[in-house]
């Protein structure tokens, strides 16, 4: 605990020192608008689809819980830096502490990589808060060149994100949705929960767009 607080002290007095703990999280609106609501509207988030970017301070992530605290207009007032500022220097630190991963379902659950997959995982290595990994510079299109066309994205939880090729899906957008719907409502705790949305990686746009 007391390095935790050392942490978070050094990072409140020190932006050169805080940037190398900044790291991104990918949160639902329903959660960014409880922490806006905790914090006076204080929380710097930045809207991406149905949900939002948000930096956060890594303070601790020995354990399996990470300990962090979000960042605040408070903080970057402190810092003398804007928000567009913050944001390019949480993108750039983020894949430094977590960095990107994608491999297929049947590699994640230990068993041998299917000639032609038809779900892969993106996170990051520690595979904490591994949604916001989707948002890394370059991810999207890495993605796309590894698996070789574009996909739908599914947002299992705030921890991971599933990535379904378009060619090697039997549902539209619509069944997609549903069954996210169903999942996230049977299985996956309110801490977790990210969407109840559908997107697909348009490579002409180099982006996702939400398509149910």
């Amino acid at each position: 605990m007391e390095n935790i607080q050392n942490t978070l002290k050094n990072c409140v007095n020190n932006y050169e020192f805080a940037k190398e703990h900044l790291c991104l999280r990918t949160l639902s609106s329903e959660r960014y608008e409880d922490l806006c609501d905790m914090t006076n509207d204080k929380v710097i988030g930045e809207p991406k689809e149905t949900f939002y970017l948000v930096p956060y301070l890594c303070l601790d992530d020995n354990n399996e819980k990470m300990a962090s605290c979000a960042v605040t207009t408070d903080l970057i007032n402190g810092w003398g830096i804007t928000k567009e500022e913050l944001m390019k220097d949480t993108l750039n630190n983020s894949p430094k502490l977590f960095p990107f991963e994608i491999t297929t379902m049947e590699e994640k659950l230990g068993a041998p990589r299917p000639e032609k997959p038809g779900i892969y995982v993106i996170t990051n290595k520690k595979m904490i808060n591994g949604a916001s990994a989707l948002f890394y510079k370059n991810a999207m299109s890495i993605a796309y060149l590894l698996i070789g066309e574009e996909y739908y994205v599914l947002p299992s939880s705030v921890h991971e994100v599933l990535a379904v090729p378009v060619s090697q899906c039997d549902f539209d957008a619509e069944s997609l949705a549903y069954n996210v719907r169903a999942i996230n409502a049977a299985i996956v705790s309110k801490d977790d929960y990210l969407s109840d949305n559908v997107f697909k990686y348009d490579a002409g746009l180099n982006d996702i767009v939400t398509v149910a």
